[in-house]
């Protein structure tokens, strides 16, 4: 901005002294700084730019990260009660077994399911 400002003062001084040779060889320089600033300044976005998206990517493999492990959570419980209901039936049928073992024929038979 500043170089701006003083290239235009050039100008009009060129303009006003029949086109001075400093000023004008200083309005040639200024171009050239406000180039390299202006390159400077892209290249400088893109960088930002890029360094931007490394961040949403890390923020979004986070997010996605945290999902799975709630996922894992939600299946290992899940696993857990299974097993859970497993191991109940198992004793539920073997607590009936060892009832009918120990029943007299006439009790098994009336308790027998009819058909």
């Amino acid at each position: 901005m500043r170089l701006e400002v003083e290239k235009q003062a050039l100008k009009k001084e060129s303009e006003d002294e029949d086109g001075s040779r400093t000023a004008k060889a200083r309005v040639k320089e200024i171009d050239r700084d406000v180039a390299e600033l202006k390159e400077k300044t892209s290249e400088l976005e893109s960088r930002w730019k890029n360094e931007k998206q490394v961040l949403q990517d890390i923020k979004s493999i986070k997010k996605e990260l945290e999902i799975l492990r709630l996922e894992a959570d939600a299946a290992e419980l899940a696993v857990d009660l299974l097993a859970q209901q497993k191991l109940d039936t198992e004793k539920s049928l073997r607590s009936s077994a060892s009832l009918n073992k120990n029943k007299t024929p006439q009790e098994a038979a009336v308790n027998a399911p009819h058909t």
